[in-house]
């Protein structure tokens, strides 16, 4: 009696494509979750870095009396720097600015730029998409 070696080589065969796909699966899960993980991180030190540039914010204007009503002179600017360097600083990868409806982009501050240069300009890539979301947050006064 003569035995084919084809049905249990094409069930082997089978096995090997349906451990590949289930492999393909987790791999693809794992990814996301990283992915998922790393995103999650980075919006809640987003979320406490713009916290935190609030309150100091809050601090330095109780500092005036009336507050001021235009922060476009080269001091206002420095100061809002200022402030944006001390509380980016301890959030690696994170920039920031301050914006109004106004005068657009009035301070801006990347401290942990890795080039050799202390980082204070807008991304000229980025700046239409920047305004239109610091407008959106106005609009909506909320978070974006």
């Amino acid at each position: 009696m003569k035995v084919s070696l084809r049905l249990p080589l094409f069930g082997v065969w089978l096995l090997i494509v349906v451990i590949c796909l289930a492999l393909a699966f987790l791999m693809a899960g794992l990814f996301q979750l990283s992915v998922g993980a790393e995103v999650k991180s980075v919006r809640a030190d987003v979320l406490r870095g713009s916290q935190s540039i609030q309150q100091r914010f809050d601090i330095y204007l109780a500092s005036y009396h009336p507050p001021p009503k235009d922060f476009t002179d080269e001091q206002r600017r420095h100061e809002l720097e200022l402030i944006l360097q001390l509380v980016l600083a301890d959030y690696k990868g994170v920039e920031g600015g301050f914006w109004t409806e106004r005068g657009g982009f009035v301070a801006y501050a990347f401290p942990t730029y890795e080039g050799g240069t202390l980082k204070k300009d807008v991304p000229p890539a980025e700046a239409g998409r920047i305004a239109k979301v610091a407008a959106d947050a106005l609009q909506n006064r909320g978070a974006q």
